[in-house]
């Protein structure tokens, strides 16, 4: 279990995260913020997907942080569609941009949902981004998501080949022109990446790697 906390965004609401620290013997080499999926239909940052990157992810050197978007869990407020969200991202970003040590890369990790809402993060204190099965519903006509594609820092995004929610092809069509990125399709996994995390969580080990050892 990792250690537990709140911060509060700045339109006021209180979230609930959880940080996961590397082992005492494991030099931090990154931190990794963790954007669950839909709350309406059950996301949390115990969800699939989100929870193996945080189990998994601390042993590799990775401070990690997921957290409760608004009205998921022991967070207040209440869904907003994806608006208020972007708060919760942006602050979750600079809460932790906080507690990891300086010149530590940081890495924001969406899943669906998540990854949609993690493209609405353009701040300067991300270094990185990966987007897991991004469903492009709450980013595609957001002038945010248009900013990030011609943003120059690293971008990966992880297909699941037989997506339910989002063909892949049409998100490799819509990111082609985007700076950057790098996009990488898991043969046979559904949008939760079942029986295949494992890939899943090599590409972005990988990803995070090639980043840190630049």
């Amino acid at each position: 279990m990792g250690e537990h906390g709140t911060f509060v965004t700045s339109d006021g609401i209180t979230i609930e995260y959880e940080r996961g620290r590397p082992p005492a013997e494991v030099e931090v080499r990154a931190g990794a913020v963790l954007c669950h999926p839909h709350p309406a239909h059950g996301g949390t940052m115990q969800s699939v997907v989100i929870s193996p990157l945080f189990e998994q992810l601390p042993a590799l050197g990775i401070d990690t942080l997921r957290f409760n978007f608004r009205g998921v869990g022991a967070s207040q407020g209440s869904f907003d569609h994806g608006i208020g969200e972007q708060l919760d991202v942006a602050d979750a970003v600079a809460s932790h941009r906080d507690s990891v040590r300086p010149n530590t890369p940081l890495v924001l990790i969406g899943f669906s949902f998540g990854a949609d809402l993690a493209m609405s993060c353009v701040g300067a204190q991300v270094d990185a981004y990966c987007m897991i099965a991004p469903p492009f519903r709450f980013a595609d006509s957001s002038s945010e998501s248009h900013a990030l594609a011609q943003d120059n820092r690293p971008k990966q995004i992880i297909l699941a080949a037989r997506d339910d929610f989002r063909d892949p092809e049409w998100v490799l069509n819509h990111t082609a022109q985007w700076r950057n990125l790098r996009s990488q399709s898991v043969a046979g996994a559904n949008h939760f990446f079942v029986a295949r995390t494992e890939i899943m969580m090599a590409v972005v080990a990988d990803f995070i790697n090639e980043l840190t050892t630049a």
